[in-house]
């Protein structure tokens, strides 16, 4: 089991929608967490329409957090996304909701990490990170953080800044995730320019792309179109950099023999 967690440094590039549309193409059962702490779950206003009502999720979880029960309540918590392997944990519905995370991102990371005994994925969507103070032990615990930028200057500029402040929280396995490529600047400029390793690029398909902000109907050959390939292509590129990623365990040596 691997936790990813994806987030932005300005705007909003499409992260929401990018987690989401990975976690439909997933090919083993995952766990979509919102975890923007401004409030809003932008999955149940635009993927379900505003149908579901906005109960449980993170809400629940900090109630069951103070009576030591997080781990059991878990499962009940997640929202099944129809047609996919994959559930939602909603995130909070208020700013004022938001005082009672703090406290509980450790012990949900510690939760999530349980899963892997169903063999369950975890993709954080983090929203935009702040500009000051430590991140969240979410964050912070992934195994693979990806930083989603557009390919335009003022965005690069932004998230720039924002992976140099990086480096000393995360020194590695953090890398680049190009939301719409070549809006001017190709992913390989953009990569140069922050600093990062390109995991993944998902193409720019307005269209495509509301199936998961929207809720809209997918098009006829949605399966086929471009924006659908590189979500399935960027899939893989992010499994695979998690798996290179990881630490390895140091060889044994005893008197000098390894």
């Amino acid at each position: 089991m691997a936790v990813f967690a994806c987030a932005s440094a300005s705007g909003s590039p499409g992260v929401t929608t990018t987690v989401l549309a990975l976690a439909c193409e997933w090919p083993r059962p995952v766990v979509v967490v919102e975890a923007d702490p401004t409030a809003g779950s932008a999955i149940l206003a635009g993927f379900f329409r505003g149908v579901v009502e906005p109960t449980g999720g993170l809400v629940e979880l900090m109630v069951a957090q103070r009576q030591d029960q997080l781990p059991d309540r878990l499962p009940s918590v997640l929202l099944p996304i129809p047609d996919s392997p994959a559930k939602v944990l909603p995130g909070i519905q208020t700013r004022a909701q938001a005082a009672g995370l703090e406290s509980m991102w450790s012990p949900l990371l510690t939760a999530l990490r349980d899963l892997d005994n169903t063999g369950t994925d975890v993709l954080v969507d983090a929203g935009r990170l702040p500009w000051t103070g430590t991140l969240n032990p979410l964050v912070l615990g992934a195994d693979v953080l990806l930083l989603g930028a557009g390919s335009n200057l003022p965005v690069v500029a932004k998230t720039r800044a924002l992976a140099t402040d990086l480096a000393d929280q995360r020194p590695s396995g953090v890398g680049l995730l190009v939301i719409g490529p070549n809006r001017p600047y190709g992913v390989g400029e953009v990569a140069k320019a922050l600093g990062l390793p390109a995991v993944g690029r998902i193409e720019w398909d307005p269209r495509a792309a509301a199936v998961y902000s929207q809720g809209d109907a997918p098009a006829r050959h949605a399966e086929r179109s471009v924006f659908r390939g590189s979500v399935r292509a960027t899939g893989e590129a992010i499994r695979a950099f998690a798996e290179a990623s990881r630490p390895t365990s140091p060889s044994l040596s005893i008197g000098g023999v390894r």
